[in-house]
Formats: structure tokens, sequence, C-alpha cells
């Protein structure tokens, strides 16, 4: 996803490649999820970069497909 390209592929750089992490999964309805989730990397100036992101999942027949995503503040961040 281009939302979460980094700098991490840039040459000699001392980041990670980006992570995603989900923090927290709540069930709206039967074929509705919001997943609260962190893009996370470290590095060598910065130990640790977390950025929150909150996924809205669809159910489709057997299979949970992305139907929304947001990049979130820090005073956004979903509760778990």
């Amino acid at each position: 996803m281009r939302i979460f390209q980094s700098e991490f592929n840039e040459p000699l750089s001392e980041l990670t490649m980006p992570r995603l992490v989900a923090k927290s999964i709540r069930l709206i309805t039967r074929d509705v999820a919001l997943v609260g989730a962190a893009k996370t990397q470290y590095g060598s100036v910065f130990f640790f970069r977390s950025v929150p992101v909150l996924f809205i999942l669809k159910k489709e027949e057997t299979n949970w497909k992305i139907a929304a995503v947001r990049i979130l503040d820090a005073s956004e961040r979903p509760h778990p």
C-alpha cells in the first residue's frame, strides 16, 4: 500500500521495514469489524516509532476484506 511507503528503502537507511501490528479487534456486527493497529518501525536514531491505524473490515462470504483505512494521530488512538 502506498500509504505505508517509507524511507526504509532509501540508500543507507537506518530504519527497519514498517510492520502492521493489530492491537485490538472489535466486532461491530457479524460481518463488520474495527481493527485498531499500529505501523511500527525501529531505527538507530530513534528506538521505536509507532503510528496508529484504524481498519474497517467487511466479511464477504468466508473472507474478511479491508473496506476502509484511516491513519490516526495521537489524539485519535482507538480504545481497546
